[in-house]
């Protein structure tokens, strides 16, 4: 999810505001293109000039260009219904409250407050489930599929590495665990020699299992 923050003096509508606004996610993306054609751009989007130019006059993307844009160029959903004055229009900003409908939706967080994410994780997997969601759509060009299927391999790898320092016995109290279970066992046998024999067997199954030498001198 792409962190945003509304620019100075943007105002939100679902619509655009009448002559001389642009929508802060046509800013964005007019700057992500750098020195790209429209054409090129159009290209990499898979579709036709004539469709951005509706964008840059105020019309908002349908869905499954919002999922590109926010994938290719970071630019969230949301931004295209925020707008900032561009100085070619001459219609005045409304005092008017807002009605409901362009009113921000209760669910955004205010302007100066950390966006709401799950963990590490949950975010890697929800990114990793947008980017297969996008190359599933079967619209994109090579250069857009080898690069979208770079950032799920990176998220994918990423996440591995996470799950794999999250398991058990990476924690810092497993050694320490171990140690009690093996003694708690101990304690109620009979015979003293079965202790030893019990911690060596525990640690050469755990060995076995995670393909690591075993720490003890098991049999």
């Amino acid at each position: 999810m792409v962190r945003f923050d509304a620019p100075d003096g943007a105002r939100f509508a679902t619509s655009c505001p009448g002559e001389g606004w642009v929508s802060v996610g046509w800013t964005r993306l007019d700057a992500w293109r750098g020195t790209t054609g429209y054409r090129e751009l159009a290209a990499r989007l898979g579709c036709s000039p004539g469709l951005l130019t509706g964008w840059k006059q105020g019309r908002t993307p349908a869905a499954p260009y919002l999922e590109k844009l926010e994938a290719l160029a970071d630019i969230p959903p949301i931004a295209w219904s925020w707008w900032t004055r561009t100085g070619e229009g001459k219609a005045p900003l409304s005092d008017a409250p807002r009605t409901e409908a362009e009113a921000p939706p209760p669910s955004d967080a205010p302007r100066d407050a950390p966006p709401v994410l799950g963990t590490t994780a949950e975010e890697l997997r929800a990114s990793v489930a947008r980017l297969t969601k996008i190359l599933q759509t079967g619209k994109l060009s090579p250069a857009q599929i080898a690069t979208l299927e770079g950032k799920r391999i990176t998220a994918l790898s990423t996440l591995a590495r996470l799950e794999q320092a999250g398991s058990i016995e990476h924690h810092p109290e497993f050694d320490g665990a171990v140690a009690d279970l093996v003694e708690a066992v101990y304690s109620v046998i009979p015979d003293p020699s079965l202790g030893p024999q019990i911690a060596d067997r525990f640690d050469a199954l755990q060995a076995k299992r995670h393909g690591r030498e075993p720490r003890r001198n098991a049999a």
